[in-house]
């Protein structure tokens, strides 16, 4: 490999759909400017300081015998690569990372690396994307991405007509309760009997706090955590 043939290699990025597109490429290839490669290249190191955050917390969980299960992958839209280095994004532009070991310092940051992740898709063969909004009355809460959370969506809706309780309330309060099982063993009976919970929630709890929290916040990571197993199958 040349020198140049490397430099070349080095601000070159490759934007990838997970959900192509009729009549559209299954991913793009663009040179990046070098100010485009510079901010790049702080975001690794970023990543890499999130990463380190998060190792060290799943140490912690280790010697806690807890284990959080692997952040499901369905929510991602669109994936940037760039030195061996992949960046994930949601179909509502935010970046797919586990936004637990952020600091506040550094959201600023990722804010505009977002924005500049949906500018490259505007200007790239997927230009027209339409971003999802978050105020919608279900939505998918991050960590809860598996499509078997969004299953009950229709339901949560329907029990929640002619009540004052949001269906994304309703949703928040059975994933804290139901988050191993959920939602294959609900059914409208169960959902109206939490529903009722929520009516008497009282917001100065702990557990209500966690609820609103999640509500509010659906974009905010939220993991779901099991007990180790141990070898004759007991947690």
């Amino acid at each position: 490999m040349t020198l140049f043939s490397f430099l070349l290699l080095a601000v070159t990025g490759i934007l990838t759909p997970t959900r192509p597109e009729v009549g559209k490429p299954v991913s793009w290839e663009f040179e990046m400017t070098e100010k485009e490669a510079s901010s790049f290249d702080e975001a690794i190191d970023w990543l890499n300081e999130f990463r380190t955050r998060r190792n060290l917390w799943n140490k912690f969980l280790l010697t806690m015998e807890e284990v959080e299960l692997p952040q499901s992958q369905v929510g991602v839209r669109f994936i940037f690569n760039y030195k061996d280095t992949s960046w994930p994004f949601d179909d509502y532009g935010h970046l797919w990372y586990d936004n637990r070991f952020v600091r506040e310092d550094e959201k600023e940051g990722l804010d505009i690396l977002e924005n500049w992740l949906k500018e490259l898709v505007a200007k790239s063969p997927y230009a027209g994307f339409e971003w999802g909004k978050e105020e919608g009355e279900t939505i998918t809460f991050r960590g809860y991405s598996d499509g078997r959370f969004q299953a009950i969506d229709f339901l949560l809706m329907r029990v929640c007509e002619g009540t004052d309780i949001h269906p994304r309330l309703l949703k928040s309060m059975l994933i804290e309760d139901y988050w191993e099982t959920y939602p294959e063993n609900l059914d409208e009976a169960a959902v109206t009997q939490e529903l009722e919970k929520v009516e008497k929630l009282d917001p100065s709890s702990k557990y209500a706090g966690r609820i609103f929290k999640r509500f509010r916040n659906p974009g905010m990571f939220v993991p779901v955590v099991r007990r180790k197993t141990t070898e004759n199958g007991q947690t």
